[in-house]
């Protein structure tokens, strides 16, 4: 495959649109959108249906590994990799785990965090640093996991959601709260599922959903979309909302970050990582 674009690179933000890294000063690039179940629409060939390309691509790229390959670019050797899907996602929990272990912080928290800051931890850590707290609080990594609740499981609690007594078995709270609503915000799983569910079906912005309570700008991590989608339940619709809650997850850590892109070739589910700007690369899953 080949680009052009020698020095050009864009992320998806939360206003639905690919924008030129703003240290750059560059311009919006208009009407360029992606399908964060996989590449570009108009790179798939088949109006986005990234199912059917995934089914079927599967046996001949989903289980191929990275190439790392070296090629001259402006008489400079610039080294990039070509990425599966499995080469993605390893390299997104690698990142997410490391960030973790350096701010000493949930791996919930370090997600939220670096999709606040576009997967770029340079930038995450010299801005947490400088203030912990005001950092998190404009991510919404506010999810608070040593929060203890008093309560015994058999406790009834009422959902304010659905206004049905629960079992505290039978709820979940991230531990988060807010000025206009101080207490612990719990609500009932059948509420966090449909809460979830609806959200999946909005589309790729579901990534940054945020707490059902009013005001509350705590982001749920993909650790609570696990546990209230896979966890307890073995509904069939649940579980699906949770697979493409996931995929737009991995789609994002490409479509956010400027070091990777997709490859253009139509049906590709490759990925291009590069430490600097390219114009030519060779992609093993197109060859």
């Amino acid at each position: 495959m080949s680009s052009e674009e020698d020095d050009e690179y864009y992320y998806y933000s939360d206003e639905d649109e690919y924008q030129q890294d703003e240290d750059e000063g560059k311009d919006v690039k208009e009407g360029t959108k992606y399908d964060a179940e996989g590449p570009h629409k108009s790179q798939l060939g088949h109006n986005g249906d990234r199912d059917k390309d995934e089914k079927a691509n599967n046996s001949s790229k989903r289980s191929g590994s990275s190439s790392s390959i070296r090629f001259r670019n402006s008489s400079t050797l610039t080294e990039y990799q070509v990425l599966s899907m499995s080469d993605l996602l390893e390299s997104q929990k690698k990142l997410i785990n490391d960030v973790a272990t350096v701010l000493d912080i949930s791996n919930g928290r370090a997600n939220v965090l670096l999709m606040h800051f576009r997967w770029n931890k340079e930038k995450l850590y010299d801005t947490y640093y400088g203030d912990p707290e005001g950092t998190c609080l404009a991510a919404g990594a506010l999810e608070n996991d040593s929060l203890n609740d008093a309560r015994k499981p058999d406790d009834m609690v009422l959902c304010p959601v659905l206004f049905e007594e629960y079992r505290m078995d039978d709820t979940y709270s991230m531990g988060c709260t807010c000025k206009e609503h101080p207490k612990e915000h719990r609500f009932s799983l059948d509420a966090w599922r449909e809460y979830l569910k609806s959200k999946v079906e909005d589309g790729r912005d579901c990534i940054f959903s945020r707490c059902p309570m009013d005001s509350c700008s705590c982001v749920i991590s993909p650790a609570v979309w696990e546990f209230i989608l896979g966890g307890k339940t073995k509904n069939e619709q649940m579980n699906e909302a949770l697979k493409r809650y996931q995929r737009f997850l991995l789609s994002s850590y490409v479509d956010i970050n400027k070091h990777i892109k997709w490859c253009p070739s139509a049906g590709c589910d490759r990925a291009i990582s590069a430490s600097g700007a390219v114009s030519q690369v060779v992609c093993d899953g197109c060859n």
